[in-house]
């Protein structure tokens, strides 16, 4: 019994922080789209978002089996003093 409160916490969790970041999803690309070996078929793009308090976002888009484009938040940069610019972008392998 105590594991099932604990996946519906979890779950419950989850699904509210997602919809927070819906805001941050959607936008402006600023930089991007750039491919990533990561995940198959994934691109990487930088999203103004019009939000006051993040105003720059880090998505994933993934074409999936079915052909339509799922977007996932990668992370979200916040004003720190000014608001955040995107100047220079490098990859690690």
């Amino acid at each position: 019994m105590l594991r099932f409160f604990m996946f519906a916490f979890v779950f419950l969790i989850s699904n509210s922080s997602s919809a927070q970041d819906v805001d941050y999803l959607q936008g402006r690309v600023i930089q991007g789209p750039f491919k990533t070996n990561v995940v198959k078929g994934g691109e990487l793009s930088f999203l103004q978002t019009g939000s006051a308090e993040f105003p720059v976002s880090l998505v994933l888009d993934v074409v999936g089996v079915d052909n339509k484009k799922n977007r996932s938040l990668v992370d979200k940069y916040d004003v720190a003093g000014s608001d955040p610019k995107i100047e220079s972008i490098f990859f690690i392998r």
